[in-house]
Parts: structure tokens; C-alpha cells; sequence
């Protein structure tokens, strides 16, 4: 499903030299190309492992490649229209290379092919990426800096004193550049080719809506973030699971007994310390830093940390403290440079390491266990605490490397910040911040002291920041991140992840925008080392989201329904990069359940497919190295989530039903085939499906062993195989569509046969690995068995009554991702009452709580609701108030006939658009009280036929328009709509209810 490219000219070129760096490349290439009086506007074709910014004559063009497979890594084309001009141009371009995977990138070696064509008098001329251009590393970029996390690269830190300065300019003086090389052989980071079928993301500015008065603020005096998973495998580039035992120690000399504060400023991992052989006692306090008070003795103490057994990311960050001044060194006779050691790693080599039981993880193992580093030994010398002197000259001793070992770590230093309450900045014309003007905003400096002002975009969103300062050299900019801060100024910062960045100033004025696109509504800009005012203007966030149509609309008498559809569509904006994604700000990655429920809401709100075509192709590509599609792609992590795999399934003839795509929903039933294929491979001997993998459905405490027989798997296999059916059907191929029934047929049978338990009148969550039936019901198990028809009818009708009013004892809900299937079931059984209601209950208790964006997951009674504050997972009820209180949706593929069935509730009017590929269909209906009537207008593209079934019952006038009365009573007509016109119909009521119903318990 590709359009192959292959470059005339261009070859894949990198710097000289990387200076031997292991990780995180910056490198920037140049070249100067002169151009005729009467060329024509030129093409460029270019594309770069892992990342590029492209500019021309200093201008930003625009950047990518979007995140890809390296089998078939995409090219991006951009015309250039009024940007080149006769004489000299240059063209620059800035490559980012993460140097190992991540969960949006699979490591390969790094480059960049570009190819730039215009026409002139001489014909078509090309200019080509070859040994002729230049390229170096940026010294900017510094190194080494921490992780963000795991699913991301690097923290940025810019060191402008040493960086590259106007190096895309025409006239930048590069005659100490090298040549780039050409790449060749197993350099060349790919080779297979693609135009990219999605288009740029966009560059809207958006500037920040309130600034509060600075804050002086004092920090940790020590911070170290330590990164030795090179310790256990260095060769190691992907992100699955690390399996290795491993401890860090360091030596810390104290000029005099004396207490010292140490913080774990990230609640992930939860690291065990000692210290001078004792644990140390951390206590979690409410702003969710975990720190605690210890005593150092005088002289020499020992420090040491215990790393998880397995885990994606091994770091362990700590804060430190101390009224004196401290002094590390990894041996207490030793003050060379080196500050930690690596004891490990440990095993006992006649024992291989395995996951451990129920894991459903991919675990790599350490290669470099050495005889003597058994876990006897491990555990004698965690015991002590420290190593004894024959100890530290053993084999598996060995100093952390530079690389592994960063003491600026920004996270880390703007979360040990702490307010001095007797301190006042002054500042000058701060809120110039929040305008587009020329006016400077001053701050002042305080002796030894740091100040931080807080910056707030009124809303969440993602994008590059950028800002302009005068500055003396020296001065440090940390901008920390984060989404939401209580109305009494609790701030809720995004623990786990490095949402930051460091900015060092030159001296002057300067300008820069963020090498990384971030997520975040609040910005904490903390300025140190500051020794004279410091002025800033321009500070402004580069929007970056997929290109939103929003030619969906929705409105009605309600405004809090209004408020959240509005705040969905906007939620799925901050969720729409180069593919979909879980959210903005933790990880910008693109699950494939989460990509299913965002794509349906993309449908109602801008009716573009090419961001969900994109997205399931990526998805289907993962079939390539496992039996069912996985989790969240293209990524070094290859981990298995069936419920996504089936949700995959049916996003296909969603996707088919929506856009009407013959041709890709060809292609779709060959990838569909290879993922029934895995299912087919992993039944039990009960004909269940059974796999081992993670069996994640929601946030909640349901039993659902990697192991196991899972109920809602079940369930959801048979819901994808029936619609995959209905797809296949669709398109002519009916012994596939007659093969995938009969499966789900087969999973049916054996679902009710061996899952449900007469006792609760309810189906278990799974059945265990040693074959017992589990003791756990849930609100989740019921509802995938009820949306998924996968039930006897009188189970079924149990399944309904438990998805809308569990009792007590089952697990319920535990994010609004899970609430999409029960809102999916009112649907089913056209219950638009219960259904508006639970909008108006859940969601609207979000937007109650201040939610510009709606949230991963959702604890009222705690004061963080959520991890997260942008996913797009939790988008349902801008899907569901388009498609059902508008009522249009797609009853043959493609809006060839249409279904126009508006649901009232408790409504009075509603009026809104829905996006076709034929062109937008507006609805406006209402109640008109004082003449006791149901009116509904209709406006639809040409050609396009309508089946119409009216809220009410009555005969039907038709006032404006013509059209078949199936039944005159009930309010169905049929009308083809020739020419685009509208459409009105009148039903007259003899009596009004409008009821206002109780809230539906979910």
C-alpha cells in the first residue's frame, strides 16, 4: 500500500566523525547552490534517520519523517513556492539521531538523503545529499544528558556559548566545516522508500495566556542521574525489558558529621538506598517526591543503590542536600574522576534468567556475568552495604562511564526547587510575555538565589517553544513541564518523564525554538547563575499537531454537552501527530487500541482518513515479527495487548464503513487473514483463546493473568472476527467472511461453555493457568461479552444490567477508555437516555474539576485524578453525541446511503455537521413546545441517499424536499438526494415529555 521512491541523485550521507559519541547525535549539513535568472519553483524530496528540520535560505521548511518501520522508512515532499531566488541559496538541514530505539523509533544507523529539483532553461537540474555538502555535530547539544524515558529519547539541554549560531544563513562562515561522507553497505540506514502519505504537521502559534509573579527558589546542591543499563548489555539497542541484578555504589565524604536531605525525585522505579549499610527510610510526601532525612558520619560514608531486577529504563535520580560541602568519588582512596561504580552484574550462570511467572514481557539478559559474580555474592555485599577492599578490584567492579552518568539532570533540579518566602523578585513588564509585541519583560537577579515564574497557555497543548532573550553569558534557562495544578496551587509535575529543557545563553540577544516537541499547559522557567537583568519577549509554543479539517460539528440546549465535545475534539488534536497517539506529554506514542478510538472520533470531528490509514498500515506492518498485530508501534518494544490486536480488527471495517476505500479494504483483509491466523494458533483445548501476553483491558484490579483464558479477550476476538466478516462480506469475498464467522461462532460457544458461573449469574474474568475458574467479576468482562453479542439472550440481558449497575463486589471502571464500550452498548440497544446521562456524570465531573482535556484515567476523590491529563483515549463522547444525538452515520460504505437517526434524551434542540467523503451533512432539529411539533432539517452533499428514521412517531409532513414514507406512523422515509438541497420534516405531537432522568450508576 505504498508509493515507492527511489532517489535520481541523492545518496545517504552522515558527519565524518561522531567524536565517539555512543548516543544522541545533533549534526547539521549545508549546501550552497546557485540558481538562473527564469528557473521555475523547485521540489524537495528529503527524509533522515531519526529526525530532521529542513530549512532554505534560513527559512524553516518543515520537518519529520514521520515515525516508520525501517523496512519502509518514508520521504517527504515539499514544493517551494517563493523560497528559492536566482544566485547563491543554501539549503540546512539539522538531524537528531537517538543512536538506540525507543517506543517510536527502531534503532538503525543514522543519515539523511535529500534531493532538491527545479526546472530552468537547461531542463529538469537536481541537487543531491553527496560527499559535496557539508555536515558537523552541533557542540550545542550537550552530552551526556538523562533519558526523558523510555518511550522517548534525550533531554534537551542547548549550550548557546558553544553552539552553532545562524548556521542556516547564506552568508554563516562555514570554512572549518568537513565533507560529509557518502554511506555505504551496512552504514545505509534504509533502503526501501516511500512517499509519505500524511501531510506536515502544523506551525500555529500560540501565545500564553496568564504569567504569575516570580518566585525565589533554591535547589539541591547535588543531583545525579545514573543511567548503567550499558552495564548489563551494551550492544542492546531495542526497549524491551532488561533482565539483570545489579547494584551502584558511590563514596561520600563529609567534612563533619552532619543530616542531609536526599529525594527520589521520580516515583518510577521505587529504588532501594542504603547507606553506610542501613536502608534509608523514604517517605512519600504529598507532592509525590519521595525524600527523607539522613545522617552522614565524618570522613568517608558508603552509598548504595539496588536496581530492579528487570525494567525498560534503568535510572536512579537523586537529590541531595547538605549545609557543607560534599565530596563523591567511587573509592574512598581514590578522588579520581570517577564518581560511582557498577557491581554486577550478578547470576548464577547454571540458572538462565526467564520472566518471571505471569510476566508477559520480551526480557533481554545480561551477556557479561563473570564466574564470580554470583547471587551469593550479590546478596553478601547488598547485606553489608559496601564493598570490602578485595571486592573492588573484582572482575564485576567497574566504574560508571561518562556516559552513563549526568549531574544535570533538569527534571530533577526544578523538581528539588524550593520557595524562599522572604525573597520578591522584581520583574519589569512581565505580562508582555502573553503578547506579540516588541516590548521587552525584566527581570531582576538575586545574589546565589534562582528565580522562577510560572507561564500558563490556558489550555493544554503540544508543540516546539520558542523565545527570544537578552542575557549575559552563563545564564540558565530550565523549562520544567507539566499539565495541571489544583486551584490552590498544588502543581502536579510529570513524574516518571523528563518533560524539560535547558537553555545556557550567550551573551546578548538570541533566539531559539526546541530542538523536541513537548505536551503541557504549564511552564515553570526557572533562570540561574544570573548575575545582571535578564530580558525576555516572544515566549510562545510552535503548535504541532496533525492538520485538524474540523468540518464535524455539534451543539444543543445543553451547554455542558456542548463544552465536551468541544474539549474531546481538542483532546484528539493534542493526540494527532504523525500517527495517533496516547497523549502529548508522558509518552507521544501510538497505541493500536487507543489509535482505534481516537480514529472514530477523527471520523465525526474532521473526516480526514489519511491519518487512520496511516496509522492501521503501521499496526498491520507489525505482523511481520508477531502472530497477532501489536500494541503500540513501530517500536523497540515488542509487546503483545490482544484487546488492541482485536480492536485492530475492527478498526478496519470502521475505517471501510467511513471512507468506502475499496482498494485499501482489499489490502486490509490480506493483514486481517495473517492476525486470524494468530488467533486460530492460540486456542486452548476448551477453544478459548489463550496467548501469553499482557491481558490489560483497563485500569482496574480484573484478573487477567498473562496466562490465563481471558473472558473479555474472548469476547473481543469474536466482536473483531464479526466485523472483519462484515468486511470481507462487503467486498465480495464470502467463503472469508463465512471462515471468520464460523471462528467466532466456535469462541461463542466455548465462552458461555467454560466462563460463566450459574452461582453469580455472571461471566468470570478468565479462567487461571492451573485451570481454576477465577472468584472475580467485573463491570469490564460484562460489557465486552454484551457489546460483542458473544452471550445466550437471557446471559445477555444479565451482561446489560451488570455493564450499566455492578454490584458492589465487581471491579468497576477505572478510565474513560473502558467507558467508550459501555457507552458503545447503550448505543447498541438505543438507549440515548442512560447514554447522555453518563456523558453528563463522568465526563462532566472532568470538566467540573477544570479539564481542558480530558484525562488518562479518572479519581475524583484523590487530588490527582489522573497521570495523565491529555489522552486520547478518553475522547467517546464526541463520537458518540455526533453519531447518536445527531444520529448520522454511515449505513452503506463510504455515506453511500446514510442513516440520519437523531436521538432526543432529554434534549430540546441539537444541531451540528458530520464529515462525508461526499461533503459535510448538516442536521439541525428541535422540539418546538409551543406548537407541539418535532422539526428536523437536513442538508446533504449530491448524490447521496438518505435512510431517515424521525426521534418520534406521527404522521410526517415534508415541507421543503421529497421523499418515500416507509411508514407513515413511524417516521421512516427513504430520499436520494440528486442535488445538493435541503430537506425538512415536521411531526406533530400530541403530548410533550421531556424528562430529566437520574444520572446512570457506572
Amino acid at each position: 500500500m505504498t508509493n515507492s521512491y527511489q532517489p535520481q541523485q541523492a545518496k545517504w550521507i552522515w558527519i565524518d566523525s561522531d567524536n565517539h559519541r555512543p548516543f544522541h547525535h545533533v549534526a547539521c549539513f549545508r549546501r550552497i547552490f546557485e540558481l538562473a535568472p527564469g528557473f521555475n519553483s523547485g521540489c524537495l524530496h528529503i527524509t533522515a534517520d531519526t529526525r530532521y528540520e529542513v530549512f532554505i535560505n534560513g527559512q524553516w521548511i518543515g520537518g519529520g519523517p514521520s515515525r516508520a518501520w525501517p523496512s519502509e522508512w518514508p520521504v517527504d515532499t515539499f514544493v517551494l513556492e517563493g523560497i528559492l531566488h536566482p544566485g547563491q541559496n543554501v539549503i540546512s538541514v539539522r538531524v537528531q539521531h537517538h543512536g538506540l530505539g525507543n517506543f517510536q523509533y527502531i534503532h538503525r544507523p543514522a543519515g539523511v538523503l535529500a534531493e532538491l529539483s527545479w526546472v530552468s532553461d537547461h531542463g529538469t537540474e537536481l541537487l543531491g545529499t553527496n560527499d559535496q555538502w557539508l555536515g558537523i555535530l552541533d557542540p550545542g547539544y550537550l552530552w551526556p544528558v538523562p533519558r526523558i524515558n523510555c518511550q522517548l529519547g534525550w533531554e534537551e539541554q542547548y549550550d548557546a556559548r558553544v553552539g552553532l549560531n545562524n548556521w542556516q544563513q547564506i552568508d554563516f562562515d562555514d570554512s572549518d566545516w568537513p565533507f560529509a561522507r557518502v554511506l555505504q553497505g551496512d552504514e545505509l540506514p534504509h533502503s526501501d522508500l516511500y512517499l509519505s502519505t500524511i501531510p506536515q504537521l502544523t506551525r500555529d502559534v500560540v501565545f500564553p495566556q496568564r504569567v504569575l509573579p516570580p518566585k525565589a527558589v533554591s535547589s539541591a546542591q547535588y543531583i545525579w542521574n545514573l543511567n548503567p543499563r550499558g552495564m548489563l548489555h551494551p550492544d542492546d539497542k531495542e526497549a524491551n525489558v532488561l533482565r539483570g541484578d545489579l547494584l551502584l555504589s558511590s563514596q561520600i565524604y563529609s567534612p563533619c558529621a552532619q543530616q542531609i536531605e536526599i529525594q527520589q525525585p521520580h516515583s518510577r522505579p521505587r529504588l532501594i538506598w542504603k547507606l553506610n549499610g542501613e536502608s534509608i527510610p523514604f517517605d512519600e510526601t504529598p507532592d509525590s517526591l519521595i525524600r527523607t532525612s539522613v545522617y552522614l558520619n565524618e570522613g568517608w560514608n558508603s552509598l548504595m543503590v539496588k536496581m530492579p531486577a528487570a525494567e525498560q529504563y534503568w535510572w536512579a535520580v537523586l537529590n541531595v542536600w547538605s549545609p557543607n560541602e560534599l565530596h563523591w568519588s567511587a573509592h574512598s582512596h581514590d578522588r579520581s574522576s570517577s564518581q560511582w561504580l557498577s557491581i554486577g552484574p550478578f547470576g548464577d550462570l547454571h540458572e538462565p534468567h526467564a520472566p518471571p511467572i505471569g510476566s508477559d514481557q520480551i526480557v533481554t539478559n545480561p551477556f557479561n556475568i563473570c564466574s564470580e559474580a554470583t547471587m551469593a555474592k550479590h546478596d553478601s555485599i547488598w547485606g553489608r552495604g559496601s564493598l570490602s577492599e578485595r571486592e573492588l578490584s573484582a572482575e564485576y567492579v567497574q566504574p560508571l562511564s561518562q556516559d552513563m552518568v549526568s549531574t544535570n539532570d533538569v527534571y530533577a533540579h526544578c523538581a528539588s526547587e524550593r520557595i524562599i518566602q522572604d525573597l520578591c523578585p522584581k520583574t519589569f513588564n512581565l505580562a508582555t510575555i502573553l503578547n506579540n509585541n516588541d516590548e521587552w519583560a525584566s527581570i531582576d537577579p538575586f545574589p546565589d538565589v534562582d528565580v522562577r515564574i510560572l507561564i500558563d497557555l490556558g489550555r493544554e497543548h503540544v508543540g516546539y517553544v520558542e523565545f527570544e532573550v537578552d542575557s549575559a553569558a552563563d545564564t540558565i534557562l530550565d523549562f520544567h513541564f507539566f499539565e495541571n495544578m489544583n486551584a490552590d496551587g498544588e502543581v502536579h509535575l510529570m513524574s516518571e518523564m523528563n518533560n524539560t529543557f535547558r537553555y545556557i545563553c550567550r551573551a546578548g540577544v538570541q533566539t531559539y525554538r526546541s530542538l523536541l516537541r513537548r505536551g503541557f499547559r504549564y511552564c515553570w522557567l526557572s533562570i540561574r547563575q544570573q548575575i545582571c537583568p535578564l530580558r525576555l519577549r516572544g515566549v510562545r509554543l510552535i503548535s504541532s499537531t496533525y492538520p485538524q479539517a474540523n468540518k464535524g460539528s455539534f451543539s444543543c440546549s445543553d451547554e455542558l454537552l456542548n463544552n465536551i465535545w468541544k474539549v474531546g475534539a481538542h483532546t484528539l488534536a493534542c493526540c494527532s501527530e504523525d500517527t495517533y497517539t496516547d497523549c502529548p506529554g508522558y509518552e507521544q506514542t501510538f497505541w493500536v487500541g487507543d489509535g482505534r478510538n481516537e480514529a472514530l472520533v477523527d471520523f465525526v470531528v474532521n473526516g480526514d482518513p489519511r491519518l487512520s490509514a496511516h496509522c492501521w498500515n503501521l499496526a498491520a506492518k507489525s505482523l511481520d515479527r508477531s502472530e497477532l498485530v501489536e500494541s503500540q508501534v513501530p517500536s523497540a518494544w515488542q509487546s503483545l495487548l490482544p484487546a488492541w490486536s482485536f480492536l485492530w480488527m475492527r478498526w478496519a471495517e470502521e475505517h471501510f464503513r467511513y471512507t468506502g476505500d475499496e482498494k485499501l479494504g482489499r489490502f486490509m483483509l490480506t493483514q486481517l487473514a495473517r492476525n486470524v491466523a494468530g488467533i486460530r494458533n492460540n486456542l486452548s483445548s476448551r477453544g478459548l483463546f489463550k496467548i501469553r501476553a499482557s491481558s490489560m483491558f483497563d485500569w482496574a484490579p480484573m484478573d487477567t493473568p498473562a496466562d490465563g483464558e481471558i473472558t473479555h479477550l474472548n469476547a473481543l476476538a469474536v466482536l473483531g472476527l464479526r466485523q472483519a466478516a462484515t468486511l470481507a462480506e462487503e467486498l465480495g469475498e464470502y467463503q472469508q467472511c463465512q471462515d471468520w464467522h464460523d471462528l467466532a461462532d466456535g469462541l461463542v460457544v466455548a465462552i458461555n461453555r467454560h466462563l460463566w458461573s450459574p452461582e453469580e449469574g455472571a461471566f468470570v474474568d478468565c479462567i487461571r493457568a492451573n485451570g481454576e475458574l477465577s472468584s472475580v467479576f467485573s463491570q469490564q468482562t460484562q460489557t465486552a461479552v454484551y457489546i460483542a453479542n458473544s452471550a445466550t439472550t437471557d446471559r445477555l440481558a444479565q451482561c446489560r444490567k451488570l455493564m450499566q449497575d455492578a454490584p458492589p463486589h465487581f471491579v468497576k471502571g477505572g478510565s474513560p477508555f473502558f467507558m467508550f464500550f459501555v457507552l458503545e452498548g447503550m448505543a447498541r440497544e438505543q438507549d440515548s437516555d442512560s447514554l447522555v446521562q453518563l456523558i453528563r456524570s463522568y465526563w462532566g465531573k472532568q470538566i467540573h474539576a477544570g479539564a481542558t482535556t480530558f484525562w488518562e484515567q479518572f479519581f475524583p476523590d484523590q487530588s490527582r485524578m489522573t497521570r495523565s491529563y491529555c489522552h486520547g483515549w478518553s475522547t467517546a463522547p464526541t463520537y458518540f453525541l455526533s453519531q447518536r444525538i445527531l444520529g448520522i452515520q454511515p449505513s452503506k460504505p463510504g455515506f453511500e446511503e446514510v442513516l440520519v437517526s437523531p436521538k432526543t434524551a432529554d434534549l430540546k434542540w441539537a444541531r451540528g455537521s458530520m464529515p462525508t467523503p461526499r461533503g459535510a451533512i448538516h442536521i439541525d432539529w428541535r422540539i418546538d413546545e409551543p406548537l407541539s411539533c418535532f422539526v428536523l432539517e437536513l442538508l446533504c452533499p449530491t448524490d447521496m441517499s438518505v435512510l431517515l428514521e424521525l426521534p418520534v412517531s406521527g404522521p410526517v409532513v415534508i415541507t421543503c424536499g421529497e421523499a418515500e414514507q416507509l411508514d407513515s406512523n413511524a417516521g421512516k422515509l427513504r430520499f436520494h438526494c440528486c442535488q445538493g438541497s435541503k430537506y425538512s420534516f415536521r411531526v406533530q405531537l400530541e403530548t410533550l415529555n421531556i424528562n430529566k432522568r437520574e444520572a446512570v450508576r457506572c
